[in-house]
């Protein structure tokens, strides 16, 4: 893996991370697609302290459809609650 890639995901996880309560007070959930495997993506989820839920999409099912490289990288997306 890149460590400059894991740095980027890093800082980027724990932004999201800092920012739940001003999700949460808008009504906005917090879903995050990683390309990574399920078992890689459980240890930086568990590292991370994320506060949102962190799927595996290992086959890019999800991600590809939406132009993602299979990079490892983690993309978190948000969504209103009412969704």
């Amino acid at each position: 893996m890149n460590p400059r890639r894991a740095a980027d995901d890093t800082l980027e996880d724990r932004l999201f991370r800092q920012a739940r309560p001003r999700f949460e007070a808008a009504g906005i959930v917090v879903r995050g697609v990683s390309t990574r495997p399920a078992q890689a993506r459980a240890d930086v989820a568990r590292a991370e302290e994320l506060p949102f839920l962190l799927l595996s999409d290992a086959r890019l099912r999800i991600t590809a459809p939406c132009g993602s490289r299979p990079s490892g990288r983690a993309r978190t997306s948000v969504s209103s609650a009412s969704s």
